[in-house]
């Protein structure tokens, strides 16, 4: 084979590897946008329990976070509250969301630092590309003494 014929072959394979590897793939899309909404069930969020929420990547870094931890309102039976949107703080992909988690927290205030709060949770994360992930929880619950669970993402 001449050193032309090698030369040109080599950049065949150089220009179809950029061309493949410029293509955008759905683990290159970014994440954009978090919403969360609540709903609470049979026992409500008291007025001064602060709530936490926020979402982590599968390697446990936080990525978004609810800025607004709610420490003066009461969330009543059988009440909606959201969607919410989350402040994004770090690079999230698609890929890195995959395992990732929604954490919710809380922090009873008030009386003997006591509260139980019963909910369903729905959280919708929103990428470069317009996929979406999800993560939910039905029927969760935390009190003071389980002030903090984890959702996967999926």
């Amino acid at each position: 084979m001449g050193r032309g014929v090698r030369g040109c072959v080599f950049g065949v394979v150089l220009v179809l590897g950029v061309c493949l590897g410029g293509v955008a793939s759905a683990d290159e899309a970014t994440l954009t946008a978090v919403e969360v909404l609540y709903h609470t069930n049979d026992d409500d969020k008291d007025h001064n329990t602060e709530l936490f929420t926020t979402v982590r990547d599968n390697r446990g870094i936080e990525v978004a976070r609810l800025d607004e931890h709610f420490g003066d309102d009461t969330w009543d039976d059988d009440e909606d509250d959201g969607p919410y949107g989350l402040t994004i703080v770090g690079r999230g992909t698609w890929t890195s969301m995959k395992g990732g988690r929604l954490v919710i927290r809380i922090h009873p205030q008030g009386g003997r630092g006591h509260d139980t709060w019963k909910f369903n949770v729905s959280a919708t994360l929103f990428f470069s590309d317009g996929e979406r992930r999800h993560a939910g929880g039905r029927n969760e619950y935390l009190d003071q003494n389980r002030q903090q669970i984890e959702i996967e993402i999926i």
